[in-house]
């Protein structure tokens, strides 16, 4: 479906009979206007996407920034408060549904425990909501069809797809932090990639990938940077000769310290020590 024929605020409600246990009711997009806020107090659940743009949810006393690709839920007779950026007004897609297992489904899912917002890795719900929207309404179909696309849509927060990942990212922290520990305590002397990895008992692959993922340099960058930041702290509260300096900060020898040093601030030890010394 194309989006650009859609008005700016859309709702297809499916027309199949209802029963008591599980029901999708509507799928819709709201464009919103800068700044435009309204409540909601319903009887069922509604999770929004967020395709683009932001905003703000309140509910239960708090309030939410949520932006791009964050989705949130509102639930069965909570008021909730949703208001678009006003500068950078969202663009949402939302399915609503209802039932006795409704809850129990969710319990299944990142918003177990109250959660209000979670942030999707996969931005692909919008067009899943699009593409249900254009099947619906313009097929006949049975009530499984409605279920096959409500079971699509809450997936995409599937409990167990998100605990491995959050996990992950969550041991990769770890690493990242020992490694910059290590780097500290040791920049003074030679430091090797293989000397950490086999420290932290990790591939030296996989840990110049995360570092770099985590920090945005990679290992020996990260190192030049500890070097040369305390050189300049030397250079700036001292009056040592600059080849002791060198040494002092893990450079084996001067030429190698002055050629780093150059590159990263754009000028030599000297120059720097002319105009930044306070002895």
């Amino acid at each position: 479906m194309n989006t650009s024929n859609l008005p700016n605020f859309y709702i297809h409600s499916v027309s199949f009979a209802q029963n008591e246990h599980l029901n999708l009711l509507q799928l819709g997009r709201d464009l919103s206007s800068p700044g435009f806020s309204y409540p909601q107090y319903h009887n069922t659940y509604s999770i929004y996407f967020i395709k683009s743009g932001k905003g703000t949810v309140e509910t239960m006393g708090k309030k939410y920034i949520l932006t791009k690709n964050d989705a949130f839920i509102i639930r069965p007779n909570e008021l909730t408060i949703q208001t678009a950026d006003s500068k950078e007004p969202w663009e949402l897609y939302f399915f609503t549904f209802n039932g006795s297992v409704a809850a129990e489904v969710l319990n299944r899912t990142v918003f177990k425990y109250g959660a209000v917002s979670t942030t999707l890795k996969e931005n692909r719900l919008h067009k899943d909501i699009l593409d249900a929207t254009l099947y619906l309404n313009n097929n006949s179909h049975s009530i499984l069809a409605t279920f096959e696309y409500l079971f699509k849509f809450i997936s995409y927060f599937d409990i167990y797809k998100t605990i491995p990942e959050l996990q992950k990212e969550q041991t990769e922290q770890k690493y990242v932090s020992e490694i910059k520990k290590y780097i500290q305590t040791n920049y003074l002397n030679e430091i090797k990639i293989s000397d950490i990895a086999n420290q932290l008992n990790i591939n030296r692959s996989h840990l110049y990938r995360i570092f770099k993922k985590e920090i945005g340099v990679g290992v020996e960058d990260y190192v030049a940077n500890i070097r040369i930041t305390h050189a300049k702290s030397l250079l700036c509260d001292s009056l040592l000769p600059v080849t002791q300096i060198s040494a002092l900060v893990g450079y084996k020898t001067y030429t190698a310290f002055f050629k780093k040093f150059k590159n990263l601030t754009g000028i030599t030890p000297l120059e720097y020590r002319k105009t930044h010394n306070k002895k």
